[in-house]
């Protein structure tokens, strides 16, 4: 987060000082192309599914990538993978 390590420069211990770190500067800008559509049947058939759940997935390497869950139906899941302070200021 380079919007937020600028702002801490020159602060020394116990210094107190407000900011902003605009959202490109911090987590970044949200992006529709992290926003995915999961076949329901990828998922467990007892799962229960509910929007704001967050569910965790394989990436390509093995690690872990948390999605959540924004809207749902019997043949899609649609799955947020943006860091969940994309677009916060």
């Amino acid at each position: 987060m380079p919007g937020f390590e600028q702002c801490l420069l020159g602060l020394k211990a116990e210094d107190q000082r407000s900011f902003t770190v605009e959202a490109a500067q911090g987590f970044g800008l949200r992006k529709t192309e992290n926003i995915l559509s999961v076949k329901r049947s990828d998922f467990a058939p007892d799962m229960t599914l509910s929007p704001g759940l967050v569910v965790s997935f394989a990436d390509p390497s093995g690690g872990e990538m948390p999605g959540v869950i924004t809207t749902f139906d019997e043949q899609k899941v649609e799955v947020d993978f943006n860091h969940p302070l994309a677009g916060k200021t």
